[in-house]
């Protein structure tokens, strides 16, 4: 176990190196390396965090600079994964390389702070890797912004069951065989009223999964979404624009640049932009 007594003292990861956080005695008097350090992490350094001590506690609230890559577990009991609320730090602090949710549950804000955030890609490993950009009601709007995104299986939300506006802009592309929702409603009644935004300047690939840009059953006034693909390539599962009631007179877009592309194989395989 790595430990810094003296507060201030340097923490380093080269630009090629790797830093491994899996501590035997897992409390925050043993995490000195991180209260305590500070932080010099190179862009193309990897740090993976194995667990943490409170995920109460943003490990942002202990940066003194950002990210390269970031690799992020969330353990809980019972082989379970539990929600991290990273409290908007990595808007501050942020990832220069890519993200990884391995078997991990991220949520960016719950405070409504968000504005934006950029990241430099999004990876979701397999089905037990969760993104949340928000959860709960946002006041006004947000947008996160990264060069790609690949959910393999995992579960990718911007905004979940709370009211606001939300743009998830992809510069290159993103590939998905997850859950994709931009606007997600879980049961909640009467929220996640807002508007969604999706861009993707490169292409985007669906093989399986679900993927809905507002997914709301629970109000009649769901608001509007936006959705601009360079190429639109479907092989397979559900790709919906809108699943609910959007808001009265609203006008929902979906525009492809360039190819719109369906392959499906399966009778259960549904493409519809409304």
């Amino acid at each position: 176990l790595l430990t810094i007594v003296t507060a201030g003292q340097a923490f380093k990861i080269g630009n090629t190196g790797t830093f491994v956080w899996n501590p035997g005695i897992n409390t925050s008097t043993e995490a000195t390396l991180f209260v305590k350090g500070a932080e010099n992490f190179s862009q193309g350094s990897t740090l993976i965090i194995k667990k943490w001590f409170n995920y109460a506690s943003s490990i942002g609230q202990y940066m003194t600079g950002n990210f390269g890559n970031l690799t992020i577990n969330t353990p809980g009991t019972n082989n379970t994964i539990v929600e991290w609320n990273l409290k908007n730090q990595l808007q501050t602090h942020k990832v220069l390389g890519q993200l990884t949710i391995d078997q991990g549950w991220v949520t960016l804000d719950k405070s409504g702070l968000i504005t934006v955030t950029p990241i430099g890609s999004i990876l979701l490993t397999g089905m037990n890797s969760v993104f949340y950009g928000h959860n709960g009601t946002h006041p006004s709007s947000f947008s996160i912004v990264t060069n790609s995104i690949t959910n393999n299986g995992g579960t990718f939300y911007g905004l979940n069951d709370g009211d606001g506006n939300v743009t998830i802009h992809t510069i290159g592309n993103f590939s998905t065989y997850g859950n994709v929702k931009i606007i997600n409603n879980s049961g909640v009644l009467n929220v996640s009223n807002g508007n969604a935004t999706l861009l993707v300047d490169g292409i985007f690939t669906q093989s399986a999964g679900d993927t809905r840009i507002i997914y709301n059953v629970t109000t009649t006034n769901s608001g509007t979404y936006n959705a601009t693909f360079g190429t639109l390539t479907l092989n397979g599962g559900v790709f919906m624009g809108q699943t609910g009631c959007n808001t009265s007179g609203g006008i929902n877009a979906l525009t492809v640049n360039n190819d719109l592309n369906v392959n499906f194989r399966n009778s259960t395989d549904k493409f519809r932009a409304a």
